[in-house]
């Protein structure tokens, strides 16, 4: 088994557009995007890395088309490196007036699980997928956000590179009674009421959780942690956590060895990085994460993290 890394065709930024980009026919174990941005700014520019990584409104990996593997925002992927790797990604910001300013970040896309006992359970192995069937294809989408940016700043033009990082010669086929397969999503919830809210999340099928990420935004857009009170995650009668909001992230700070983000919330289920801990939902009827809201008028934003295994036939 041999690493080795590869530049793919690069992707322009358009705004408010979505571009794609075919993927190579390799063994994927992730991808870095670095989204380079030229600006105008005006006399009171501000921004911030965050705010820079949600140019990118949402990034996908799609498996002929349809099955999707990957889909979430750039604010997302910025929060996940933070804690994963327990360092901001890096960045390079340029809040000087006029035109032809840069600002630039890199963000990693896994394929690979990151902080796992087998990073390698869930590498992508896209080989099975013929160039020569038109049907069978490997795409990333990056979906843009608008030119305007941060504070008193304009995109101009801009690209995305991406680095991909593969392995050759390795053989899954003998070594695996399995295929292994590692999903996110994202989705969102404005908050009408106090008390406790129940979002209900996918059970049956083939959905089994590691890790729910969850962040809160007061009324005014801004990451808070006033929104909420503690989070519960039940099966109708059974709760697997019910913690203060302010003690998750005192446990997040520990296991991630860095300062927690204002307003986000990590549940991992799987201890030491083992994914025989994850949360089975394949056999429940119901699942909810239960957020106790102190403030209504903001929203509540939940990444999915999955990772499942199907035997072989």
């Amino acid at each position: 088994m041999f690493k080795r890394e590869a530049q793919i065709q690069r992707l322009d930024w358009a705004a408010s557009q979505m571009v794609q980009r075919e993927l190579p026919y390799t063994v994927l174990r992730g991808l870095f995007l670095k989204l380079i941005l030229t600006t105008t700014n005006g006399a009171a520019a501000a921004l911030t890395a965050l705010q820079l990584a949600s140019v990118i409104s949402e990034v996908r990996v799609r498996i002929n088309g349809s099955d999707t593997r990957k889909a979430l925002s750039g604010e997302w992927l910025w929060i996940m490196n933070y804690n994963d790797f327990s360092k901001s990604p890096e960045a390079s910001i340029d809040t000087g007036l006029g035109s032809g300013r840069t600002q630039s970040i890199t963000l990693y896309l896994p394929a690979a699980l990151t902080r796992a006992v087998r990073p390698s359970d869930t590498v992508l192995d896209l080989r099975k997928l013929p160039p020569m069937n038109p049907v069978s294809t490997a795409t990333l989408e990056v979906q843009f956000g608008a030119a305007a940016i941060g504070t008193d700043m304009v995109v101009t033009s801009g690209y995305v590179n991406i680095q991909s990082v593969e392995y050759t010669g390795k053989d899954l086929e003998g070594v695996r009674p399995w295929q292994a397969i590692h999903e996110f999503s994202h989705v969102l919830f404005p908050v009408s009421v106090t008390g406790v809210n129940r979002i209900m999340v996918e059970t049956g099928g083939v959905n089994e959780y590691r890790r729910f990420f969850v962040a809160t935004k007061n009324a005014a857009g801004a990451y808070s942690n006033d929104q909420i009170s503690s989070i519960a995650v039940r099966a109708r009668e059974y709760t697997w956590i019910e913690t203060a909001s302010d003690l998750i992230q005192d446990m997040n700070a520990q296991q991630f060895s860095i300062s927690p983000l204002t307003g986000v919330y990590i549940i991992d289920f799987c201890t030491d990085g083992l994914m025989s801990e994850r949360l089975d939902a394949k056999g429940l009827g119901e699942l909810t994460i239960e957020p106790n809201v102190l403030l209504a008028g903001g929203t509540i934003f939940l990444l999915k993290e999955k990772v499942f295994y199907i035997p072989k036939s």
